[in-house]
């Protein structure tokens, strides 16, 4: 991921992906990209997670039904979805993933260097291989990080999966996949 470049990573592409998350200056994206390397979605999943732990099953389905926010609710359903099938930092891949794509906006916006932003995506890569075990891992943490964080309907989490289900397949199985090239223990100790 480091190495990737977004293709149409241009200022006004940057401008206007950060604005769509409130990001609009240094002090704003600093602090947008520290919450993701501190995991905040991945908080507020394990949050959501310990409520309905304390609750039976029956109880967990009433629960979510009495939740008058839908997009309350929605992440409910995603946490109840997961909450037994993820490695203990459950959904961390998608907020150090995003750290890593929102640092190269913020580099491309102006609103850090390159340097900086060179630092923020070590960080995340480190606190990756830290974190899970192999590319697998990452990849389901990820997804199901997708659907918390990014998506908030049912019927959008539903869309996202038909689109990406074949590029996730070949990402974990296509003998060229990247994934399956570039060894999860890379040492990243020369960036």
């Amino acid at each position: 991921m480091m190495k990737y470049r977004h293709p149409n990573m241009k200022k006004s592409y940057a401008l206007e992906n950060l604005a769509e998350s409130e990001i609009t200056d240094s002090e704003s994206a600093a602090h947008s990209l520290y919450s993701f390397l501190a995991a905040e979605y991945n908080e507020e999943f394990h949050r959501m997670r310990n409520i309905l732990l304390t609750l039976a099953e029956a109880e967990r389905t009433q629960y979510i039904k009495a939740i008058q926010d839908e997009e309350e609710a929605y992440k409910y359903s995603i946490v109840r979805l997961y909450m037994n099938r993820l490695p203990v930092m459950s959904i961390a891949a998608y907020d150090y993933s995003v750290c890593i794509m929102r640092s190269q906006e913020a580099t491309a916006a102006g609103y850090i260097s390159k340097e900086e932003s060179t630092e923020f995506q070590i960080q995340a890569a480190r606190k990756s291989q830290e974190t899970f075990s192999n590319w697998s891992e990452y990849i389901v943490s990820y997804t199901a990080g997708v659907q918390f964080g990014s998506i908030n309907t049912k019927e959008d989490a539903m869309e996202y999966m038909a689109h990406q289900e074949d590029s996730i397949t070949k990402l974990l199985t296509a003998r060229h996949s990247p994934l399956l090239t570039v060894d999860w223990n890379t040492d990243l100790s020369h960036y």
